[in-house]
């Protein structure tokens, strides 16, 4: 069997507008996804009660099979992007939510009380304070923040670490020097 590679030259404007549509239909079902997820998960995260029945509705959401999706959308929707688009989403809030609770969740309380004391309202908070903290831990896959192994969320330092570095040539000198 051999690969015709001039296949993809001559089919350039198929491949460049269903990858255009892809994009569309996957841009447009994050969007969705988001506006969906993020009041569902500031409310999860701020009555615990909800928080468990809104992440297990989720997830139970994203263990249906998009055949079956597709079908209970089909009489509703039709067959147009918009059936695409509204599976697409349902797939996206167990992994949005949960990042973002999670997220929320990892906004040490000192931070919030800092803000509070200086003033801000509730939203402004969020919006200004909390979001920001959490982002790193919402972008990051697992939702977990002791598994983000970006550089804009390193993890903490192990006690390992903190005493190789108070024994490393730098840090004895740095100490040991007269002021």
């Amino acid at each position: 069997m051999t690969i015709d590679w001039s296949w993809i030259g001559d089919h350039t404007d198929d491949l460049t507008s269903l990858t255009v549509s892809h994009l569309q239909a996957a841009l447009t079902a994050v969007f969705f996804g988001l506006l969906i997820s993020l009041p569902l998960a500031v409310v999860a995260h701020r009555v615990r009660p909800l928080r468990g029945f809104l992440l297990g509705l989720s997830n139970v959401l994203f263990t249906i099979p998009s055949i079956a999706i597709f079908v209970l959308l089909l009489p509703i929707s039709g067959l147009t992007r918009t059936t695409t688009v509204i599976g697409l989403t349902v797939y996206t809030l167990v992994v949005l939510l949960r990042n973002t609770v999670e997220g929320l969740d990892s906004v040490p309380a000192k931070t919030k009380e800092a803000a509070k004391a200086m003033g801000t309202r509730p939203l402004r908070t969020l919006l200004t304070v909390e979001f920001p903290l959490a982002l790193p831990v919402i972008m990051a896959a697992s939702g977990s923040p002791r598994s983000c192994r970006s550089r804009w969320c390193p993890s903490p330092p192990t006690s390992a670490t903190a005493a190789s570095a108070s024994s490393s040539p730098t840090a004895s000198s740095a100490t040991s020097r007269p002021r």
